[in-house]
């Protein structure tokens, strides 16, 4: 059996590089024509969960993962803007402090989010157990080729 070829990545100022040309390309766009802002974020949120479908095995799990984390992220940004007492003191004195507290919030939202399966067997004790196997069993049957097929649409379009 002959080893999978790993391919190169490019050196990380040349990812960087293209990053920063990709936000700057979008933003263009978005200032341009207004209406293609859901499909830009469509876009890349979709390669967003594609990178993470991938990295947490491509099963329930991931959109698990990937809904609890959203979820919390949602959560802190909602609860550190409405937490200010005013927009100026938001914006002002606020915004680099913000930016450190979000960013820590962030890497507990993280952790939390890996522990999701347990927090759903803990919201409805006897029941979430049998949801949560049930889920198990039949998310590869009927919600994953959904979910792969609207994953590899960027590919499709790439190919032809």
């Amino acid at each position: 059996m002959a080893k999978k070829e790993k391919t190169k990545k490019p050196p990380l100022r040349q990812r960087i590089r293209a990053q920063l040309r990709a936000a700057s390309d979008a933003g263009t766009k978005a200032v341009r024509n207004p209406r293609s802002i859901p499909g830009t974020a469509g876009g890349f949120f979709r390669r967003w969960f594609r990178k993470l479908w991938e990295l947490r095995g491509g099963g329930l799990y991931a959109v698990g993962y990937a809904a609890t984390f959203i979820w919390l992220e949602i959560a802190t940004l909602f609860g550190e803007i409405f937490g200010a007492e005013s927009v100026q003191q938001f914006v002002s004195s606020q915004l680099f402090e913000f930016f450190f507290r979000f960013l820590s919030d962030s890497i507990a939202n993280m952790v939390t989010a890996f522990m999701w399966p347990v927090f759903f067997i803990g919201y409805r004790p006897p029941l979430g157990i049998f949801v949560l196997v049930a889920a198990f069993l039949l998310f590869p049957h009927f919600v994953k080729p959904v979910l792969e097929k609207w994953l590899s649409r960027d590919e499709e379009a790439e190919s032809r």
